[in-house]
């Protein structure tokens, strides 16, 4: 593909629809926990600790409990996410030099690329965290290679952590 004049690259718009699957509510899972993998850590290390038989029965209680509740609550909040992605709803994401927009069939956001405080790249989506409001995830099928770079240029220019 050959050069593109600035002006041009600056008022081109990539807009994809996708529907979130399983699979990707899997992913905002699997991203969410990795994301709190310092606080896991710590209830492991509070685990070894309360094995310790200093403790007594209640060190023994809390290392049964603590792993179940861990897992429970991962589970609960991959059984929240399924249901969400599950009524399969298109969503419109709109990329621009002035920011982005967000939509479904019963919501639109518009965030100009100073609202978005970080975006982080993983393999599966990309996470959008704006300054104000709820974070959100875009598949990475969905977005074109070729809107990969314009995206990073707009939001660095912006100053948006990029991960």
């Amino acid at each position: 593909m050959g050069s593109m004049a600035l002006s041009d690259v600056e008022s081109e718009t990539f807009s994809v629809r996708y529907r979130l699957t399983v699979a990707d509510a899997r992913a905002i899972v699997w991203l969410a926990v990795l994301e709190r993998l310092p606080v896991l850590a710590g209830l492991a290390l509070l685990e070894l600790v309360s094995t310790w038989s200093g403790f007594g029965a209640a060190g023994r209680a809390t290392a049964i409990a603590l792993p179940l509740l861990v897992a429970w609550r991962i589970q609960t909040v991959f059984s929240r996410t399924k249901k969400a992605v599950k009524p399969a709803r298109e969503i419109i994401t709109t990329f621009s030099a002035k920011g982005l927009r967000h939509q479904t069939a019963t919501t639109r956001n518009e965030i100009y690329w100073p609202g978005i405080r970080w975006i982080k790249r993983h393999k599966a989506g990309w996470i959008f965290t704006p300054r104000a409001g709820n974070r959100f995830f875009v598949p990475a099928r969905a977005i074109p290679t070729e809107a990969r770079a314009p995206i990073a240029r707009w939001a660095a220019a912006a100053k948006v952590r990029l991960d």
